[in-house]
């Protein structure tokens, strides 16, 4: 590892082990890929062929028609069915309509679980007024705007772009020219944006303001390591990232961005990581400090096809699957509290079954939520106040 010049402020250093992250990253809240079929409307959710078919399932049946209403916080788990959106408590309890729809697109809900966006970056609120026409796009890489989310942060190609919420504009803030952008993610401060690029000079992890301006280089390599899935702890003060070494070794290392110091291999594994979901804290934000969240999920694999979901406790190993008995693929969609994570299961085409995986130590065997699920997501606000962007070199002007 490089030298890292510089007290407090954050300058760019050399990563000596890294991993690729070849699927697809929605930030936080994360959500699952949209099925190429579309979804046929139906009054019940029907059990599909799997490993654990001959469970029932909480959400047994959907009502026949759509009662609009705007769930109370406990209605944790979002998902899509027979042409409709809806919420509902990890217990199965609670089941709400949100609004119709016929193409979910990304259905990744803002930091304060009062808005979604949909197919095209089409934004609906529900229990505010965020409102957004759909245009044409669709980004495999975006992140909410936070700490509200006036804007979705998305990577398309050689551009780095901005759609803000209330209007259709969509803003160009391209901070580096000639290179590839891939995952992007908001730091929860909403003040910072980081990403990876591959260009001229290999792959590598940037940040900049939430404008684009004064980007610098974090996390790079000289040996062609391959840098993937990005995740900024809710405390603002770590970047987890995946990456690939050229002997093909994968690795999740965190970037300590007070330090300017990588702690390498929090998870080591034989298959590239797709996405990282940090399991959010039991508590407040005072009490984080430097250290890191107990537990990550992750998907691994290298497409929709092999997708395999795991935990891992942060202790260098390859993790367990969250859904061992699973006879398809299965995509981590999010935590639902610190001890639980919502696991799809299904092929790359939907529709596929939603369950509650028990986090680590518990013991617990998976609970099966839903079936017949065109997509899914976790709805849970943020915590207010967002914490304070570290003294990272960066502009710190709200876009």
């Amino acid at each position: 590892m490089g030298s890292v010049p510089g007290s407090r402020r954050l300058a760019t250093f050399i990563a000596a082990v890294a991993m690729v992250a070849v699927g697809c990253s929605s930030g936080s809240p994360r959500s699952v890929e949209p099925p190429t079929r579309s979804a046929t409307p139906s009054a019940t959710i029907s059990v599909s062929p799997s490993s654990t078919a001959e469970n029932a399932a909480l959400v047994a049946s959907l009502p026949e028609g759509c009662e609009q209403s705007v769930p109370p916080a406990e209605a944790a788990v979002a998902f899509v069915a027979s042409g409709r959106a809806w919420a509902v408590a990890p217990d199965g309890t609670g089941l709400a309509c949100l609004f119709e729809t016929a193409d979910p697109g990304p259905f990744a809900w803002g930091p304060r679980a009062d808005r979604v966006a949909l197919d095209g970056l089409q934004v609906r609120g529900i229990g505010s007024t965020a409102t957004r026409p759909a245009a044409d796009v669709a980004p495999a890489y975006l992140s909410w705007g936070r700490p509200t989310g006036k804007a979705i942060v998305f990577s398309d190609g050689p551009k780095l772009r901005k759609a803000l919420v209330g209007s259709d504009e969509i803003d160009d803030i391209t901070p580096l020219q000639e290179v590839t952008f891939g995952q992007v993610a908001y730091h929860p401060s909403g003040l910072a944006l980081a990403f990876e690029i591959d260009g001229a000079d290999g792959s590598a992890i940037w940040l900049s303001s939430n404008t684009g301006a004064d980007p610098k280089r974090l996390v790079w390599s000289k040996t062609g390591t391959v840098f993937g899935a990005l995740a900024f702890d809710l405390g603002g003060d770590q970047l987890f990232y995946a990456a690939r070494d050229p002997k093909g070794k994968r690795v999740v290392s965190r970037l300590l961005l007070k330090e300017g110091r990588v702690e390498e291999a929090f998870w080591e594994g034989d298959r590239d990581v797709q996405s990282v979901v940090l399991a959010p804290p039991a508590g407040t934000l005072e009490p984080l400090g430097s250290a890191p969240p107990v537990a990550m999920a992750l998907d691994v694999g290298t497409s929709c096809g092999d997708r395999q979901a795991v935990l891992s406790v942060l202790n260098g190993e390859a993790g367990t699957p969250l859904l061992p008995d699973a006879s398809a693929p299965t995509t981590v969609v999010g935590w639902t509290d610190p001890s639980h994570v919502l696991v799809a299961e299904g092929g790359c085409e939907g529709p596929y079954d939603l369950w509650i995986a028990q986090g680590a130590g518990t013991g617990l065997s998976p609970v099966l939520l839903a079936t017949g699920v065109d997509q899914s997501a976790i709805r849970l606000a943020e915590p207010a106040p967002p914490p304070p962007l570290p003294d990272l070199g960066v502009s710190s002007d709200f876009a």
